[in-house]
């Protein structure tokens, strides 16, 4: 029976690798820049502690922020991580007020020992979303003939990544993830001058990425008594340029004339990812009490995109996340139900990337959530888990002409922790 169970759970992650190719739907007009929305909160774990994640070392969890950490995974066991999130957003500008509803695949991972020292995982989840549809009107100046622009961006990109982890002695843990970057986005500009025939140029850039990002990270850890454990890490993103395609054009038309101004195909180039630091710790108090925090930095402010600059910043952000169980799992003792939940609660602030219109924008926010532990056939608990979190933010203002946003992530996942290769033995 196991051998089917796995061979389905084993076609499903693939069948999901397959869909997050289409997931394309956010509604941000931030997304106009860079790379859109960039999605690295990570799993729902992550997620309800505020997005805490280089400090973390839980055995039955999977932390793909911190490769060090797949090495705190027990030796015979397997786990498969999957989650999805809902998202209301509200747009709101000098002049009008949006809602707007999204839904997607939030990740996918497993994770597997190899030795006592050594474990690994593969995943796949999105890196990055574009999605846009708005309309400035202006007037030109010496005629005051009123004209139209209309912008509408979508795409993503993925992250399919592969890493390992290993432990050195009792206290230091290191490793590395390999992920393939893939997508596609396309952003188009449509100018329309009514008076003069209902002219209209359309603009279209199309890019195609795929390539290799690596990213490494490392854990000390110790234990102060029989009580306290400590856990301080680091992670390090290397600068990459991810090659890729970009198409553009220009096409002007004129009442049932139409005229290709400028075309250009399927030229090689490159997008700049810069180098992502990070550090963070973790202190927990008899499997109870679980704190956490995160300081992360990356310098865009020399990215290119093709070539082309745009614009950017520099990136920061601060993370604290808390955990309170009232009575751990690893308590032999009979207790109500509602005691072995996980309560978390969490919150960030970061810099955004993004500087428009000489305002360097602030995304903030808190969270929150819980961890489910599942009953198996025996009615006794398990590793394996319901996470559910919440998380309520802010990004944008209403000066100097931008939109303020506030936004709802709900997310639901699913963690399954089993036992491989042990030898059943019958009376």
């Amino acid at each position: 029976m196991r051998n089917y169970v796995n061979a389905f759970l084993f076609s499903f992650m693939l069948v999901a690798a397959g869909g997050v190719k289409a997931q394309i739907a956010i509604n941000s007009p931030y997304t106009r820049f860079g790379l859109g929305e960039i999605s690295l909160m990570g799993s729902g774990l992550n997620r309800s502690l505020g997005g805490t994640s280089i400090g973390h070392r839980f055995g039955n969890q999977i932390n793909f922020n911190n490769p060090a950490s797949y090495s705190s995974q027990d030796t015979m066991s397997f786990i498969l991580d999957f989650g999805l999130n809902g998202e209301t957003r509200r747009l709101s500008s000098a002049f009008e007020k949006v809602k707007l509803n999204d839904f997607n695949m939030g990740h996918l991972a497993i994770a597997f020992p190899v030795t006592k020292w050594w474990a690994a995982s593969m995943g796949v989840h999105p890196y990055s979303r574009i999605g846009y549809n708005m309309m400035i009107e202006g007037n030109f100046s010496t005629t005051q003939d009123i004209y139209q622009i209309y912008f509408k961006g979508n795409g993503n990109l993925n992250r399919f990544f592969v890493g390992t982890g290993l432990r050195f002695g009792k206290h230091i843990a290191v490793g590395a993830n390999m992920s393939y970057i893939f997508g596609t986005y396309e952003r188009n500009r449509t100018v329309i001058v009514p008076p003069i025939g209902n002219a209209q140029t359309l603009y279209v850039n199309r890019s195609v990425i795929g390539d290799v990002l690596f990213n490494f990270g490392a854990q000390a850890f110790t234990s102060v008594g029989e009580n306290h454990q400590i856990v301080l890490g680091a992670t390090l993103d290397n600068e990459t340029d991810l090659k890729g395609e970009y198409s553009s054009y220009i096409i002007n038309s004129y009442t049932v004339n139409i005229d290709t101004m400028k075309m250009e195909e399927d030229q090689e180039g490159a997008v700049t990812i810069p180098l992502r630091f990070g550090i963070g710790g973790s202190y927990a108090y008899k499997n109870k009490l679980f704190i956490a925090f995160d300081y992360i930095k990356q310098d865009w402010t020399n990215a290119r995109f093709f070539g082309n600059p745009d614009s950017l910043a520099r990136y920061t952000s601060m993370r604290f996340g808390i955990q309170y169980t009232p009575v751990s799992l690893y308590e032999v003792k009979r207790v109500p139900y509602w005691q072995r939940i996980n309560i978390r609660a969490g919150g960030y602030y970061n810099q955004s990337y993004l500087q428009i219109n000489g305002e360097h924008l602030k995304d903030y926010g808190i969270t929150f959530g819980v961890g489910i532990p599942w009953r198996n056939e025996k009615n006794l608990l398990t590793k394996t888990s319901f996470n559910i979190s919440y998380q309520l933010g802010w990004q944008g203002s209403l000066d100097n002409g931008l939109v303020k946003e506030s936004y709802q992530v709900f997310s639901i996942g699913f963690t399954l922790y089993d036992f491989w290769f042990i030898k059943r033995k019958y009376d």
